[in-house]
C-alpha cells in the first residue's frame, strides 16, 4: 500500500474494513454471562415508553440498546454487529483524535506524516487482541460507547485548537464555539454513558499543557475543561453515599465492600497495569475474569504505594515541564481513575483498558516515529510495519473472539487459564453439561473450599454456592454434608423465602433421621412466615405429624423423605 502524495482516504477505508472483518468473527457467539443482564431488562423493550431512561445512570447506552431491540431485534448476532460497528467508528476516532494531538505536537509535521503514524495507530488500536473485551462481550457496549463519546470530545477539542487560527481568530470564530459546543455535547453524552468518562476533563487540560504549552487559549477553551468538571462534582455528591453502603448480594464498587481493603486495592493497581502492559506487548493467556485479589501484606502495600509515587511523580513532571509523554500518562491515569480509587469487587478486567490502550500504542508509534527523522520514506515503512504485525494480533483477535461463542466454551477457557478463581470453576460447573454428576459436583467443592481459603466470597456468592452445593448434597442423600452448609446458609440468606426453604430442607433432614423435636420446631419455625411455599410445608408437616403418630414414638421412618414424595 502506498501512502506517498497525498493521504489517500482508501488507506483508511482499508484499515476500517480488516478491523470489521476481524471482529467479524464474533458475530456467531451468544449471549454470555452478564450479557444476559440486557435481554432479561424489560426496560429496554419498549423504545417510545422511555423506560430504559430510568435514573439516568447510563441511560444513553441503555436508549442503544433499546433502539437495536426496537429495530435489529433481540438476537445476539444483531447485538454482536452494534457492537463491532462501534468498534469501527472508535477506530476512525483514533485515527482522527491521534492526527489532531500530532499535528498539534509537531506543528512541523504535514498533514501527511501526521495522517500517516495516526493510521498506524488506529490499525493496531482496531485489531489488538486486548479490545475485544469491550466488542464481543456484549454487555460492554458501556465501556465502547462511552470510549466512542470520549473520543468525539477530546476530538472536537483539540480541532478548535487547531494551530492554523491565531489567538485573536479563536475569540470570534463561529466555528471554534461550535467546535467546543459539541465537546461539551459529546462529553455530557460520555458521562451518560459509563463512568471511564469523568477523566475527559483531566485529559483536555494535559492537552492544552503539553500539546499547546498552555498558551493562545481562548476564554471559551479555558472554560470548557471547568464546564465539564461541573458533573462530576454533582456526580460525586450523588454517588458518594452508595460507596459506603452497599448490598453484599449485588454490590460491585465501594469503599465498604465485604472482603476489599481500599488501601490494598489501591496499592494493588500498580501490577494491575503492569499485567495491562504486558498484555500490550504480549497478548496471550487473556482471561475475562482474572480472580485477582489485593495484596493485603504490608511489603507489597509499601511497593504499591512507591509506584504510585513515581507514576504521579512523573506524570506531574511531565506536564509541569510540557513534555509531550505527559499527555498521554495523565490520560491513561484519569481514564483508569474511577476504577483504580474507587474498590470494585474486581481487581482487574481487560475492558478497562480499552480505551487508555490507544494511548499506549500512540505513545509507542509516535516515538518510533520520531526515532526515524519524519521522512516520508519512513512513515511509510511504519505503516507496512504495522500492517505485518497486525496480522498475528488478528489472528489472536479472532481466536479470543471465538471463545465467546457460547457459556461452555468460554467456561471451559477461563477455567484452564486462571484455574485458582472459584469464579471461573462455578461457571464450569453451571454450563459444562458434559461433565458427569460427581465431576460437576467436585468443581463446586473447588469453588466453595476455595473461597474460604481464599477468605473472600464475590458478592452474594457464600450463599449462592453453599446453598447449591447443601441442595445437591441432600438430593444426593448425603445429609451430613447438606446439615452442614444449610446451618452456614440460613445465616447468610438475604429474604425470609431463602430462609424458610432452608429451614424447610433441615427439618426434612431432622425428620429423616428420626429428631422429631429438631424436627418439630424446624417445621414450626419455617411456618411462622407467610411465603409462597407455605401450603407445601404445611402438607409435608401434617405427613410428618401421621408418620410421628402412627408410630407412636415420634420417630418416622428412616424413608420419610421417600414416602412423602420429597
Amino acid at each position: 500500500m502506498t501512502l506517498s502524495g497525498q493521504f489517500k482516504v482508501s488507506s483508511l477505508l482499508v484499515v476500517l474494513t480488516i478491523v470489521f472483518v476481524v471482529h467479524l468473527t464474533g458475530v456467531g457467539g451468544a449471549y454470555v454471562l452478564d450479557d444476559t443482564n440486557v435481554t432479561s431488562d424489560d426496560s429496554l423493550d419498549e423504545l417510545f415508553a422511555a423506560g430504559w431512561i430510568g435514573n439516568g445512570n447510563r441511560a444513553v447506552v441503555r436508549g442503544i440498546f433499546a433502539l437495536q431491540f426496537a429495530t435489529l431485534g433481540k438476537s445476539a448476532a444483531a447485538s454482536h454487529l452494534v457492537n463491532i460497528v462501534i468498534h469501527v467508528i472508535n477506530t476512525l476516532l483514533v485515527f482522527w483524535v491521534a492526527a489532531a494531538a500530532l499535528r498539534l505536537a509537531f506543528p512541523s509535521w504535514a498533514n501527511l506524516k501526521a495522517s500517516q503514524v495516526a493510521l498506524t495507530i488506529a490499525l493496531l488500536w482496531g485489531v489488538h487482541p486486548l479490545s475485544t473485551a469491550a466488542v464481543v462481550y456484549i454487555v460492554q457496549r458501556f465501556e465502547s460507547v462511552a470510549t466512542m463519546f470520549f473520543l468525539l470530545s477530546l476530538g472536537c477539542y483539540l480541532t478548535a485548537c487547531s494551530p492554523q487560527r491565531s489567538a485573536e481568530d479563536e475569540v470570534s470564530s463561529n466555528a471554534n464555539i461550535v467546535w467546543l459546543a459539541l465537546c461539551v455535547l459529546f462529553g455530557g453524552l460520555g458521562y451518560a454513558s459509563k463512568e471511564i468518562t469523568a477523566g475527559l476533563p483531566i485529559v483536555l487540560l494535559a492537552a492544552e499543557r503539553t500539546l499547546l504549552g498552555g498558551s493562545n487559549r481562548s476564554l471559551a477553551r479555558r472554560v470548557v475543561p471547568w464546564i465539564l468538571m461541573l458533573p462530576i462534582v454533582f456526580g460525586a455528591w450523588k454517588i458518594a453515599p452508595s460507596l459506603t453502603k452497599h448490598d453484599d448480594r449485588f454490590g460491585t464498587a465501594g469503599y465498604d465492600l465485604v472482603g476489599i481493603d481500599p488501601l490494598a486495592y489501591m496499592t494493588s493497581q500498580p501490577i494491575v497495569y503492569f499485567q495491562y502492559l504486558r498484555l500490550t506487548f504480549w497478548p496471550t493467556g487473556q482471561v475475562l475474569d482474572y480472580g485477582w485479589l489485593p495484596m493485603t501484606d504490608p511489603k507489597w502495600i509499601a511497593i504499591g504505594s512507591v509506584c504510585w509515587i513515581i507514576l504521579f511523580g512523573l506524570c506531574g513532571y511531565g506536564i509541569w515541564k510540557k513534555l509531550l509523554f505527559g499527555f498521554p500518562l495523565a490520560s491513561v491515569l484519569a481514564i483508569l481513575a474511577p476504577t483504580t480509587f474507587i474498590p470494585l469487587t474486581d481487581l482487574i478486567f481487560e475492558h478497562r483498558f480499552y480505551l487508555p490502550l490507544a494511548f499506549v500504542i500512540g505513545s509507542l508509534v509516535t516515538f518510533l516515529a520520531t526515532r526515524r527523522q519524519l521522512s516520508a520514506w519512513s512513515n511509510e515503512s511504519l505503516f507496512r510495519a504495522a500492517l505485518v504485525l497486525a496480522v498475528p494480533l488478528s489472528v489472536c483477535s479472532v481466536l479470543r473472539n471465538l471463545d465467546y461463542r457460547d457459556e461452555t466454551t468460554l467456561a471451559r477457557t477461563e477455567s484452564r487459564r486462571a484455574p485458582d478463581n472459584p469464579r471461573n470453576l462455578y461457571n464450569l460447573f453451571s454450563f459444562d453439561e458434559s461433565l458427569s454428576e460427581r465431576s460437576r459436583i467436585g468443581l463446586l467443592q473447588q469453588a466453595v473450599a476455595m473461597s474460604e481459603k481464599r477468605g473472600y466470597f464475590y458478592p452474594g456468592t457464600n450463599y449462592k454456592w453453599r446453598r447449591e452445593l447443601a441442595d445437591r448434597y441432600f438430593l444426593r442423600g448425603e445429609l451430613q454434608q447438606a446439615e452442614k452448609l444449610y446451618e452456614q446458609t440460613v445465616r447468610e440468606s438475604h429474604n425470609v423465602l431463602q430462609r424458610v426453604e432452608i429451614l424447610w430442607s433441615l427439618a426434612l433432614i431432622a425428620a429423616t433421621r428420626g429428631d422429631n423435636r429438631r424436627a418439630e420446631e424446624l417445621f414450626r419455625a419455617a411456618l411462622k412466615e407467610d411465603t409462597p411455599i407455605r401450603d407445601e410445608i404445611e402438607k409435608t408437616y401434617d405427613s410428618f405429624k401421621r408418620h410421628a403418630t402412627a408410630q407412636q414414638s415420634m420417630r418416622p421412618s428412616r424413608n420419610f423423605m421417600l414416602e412423602t414424595g420429597q
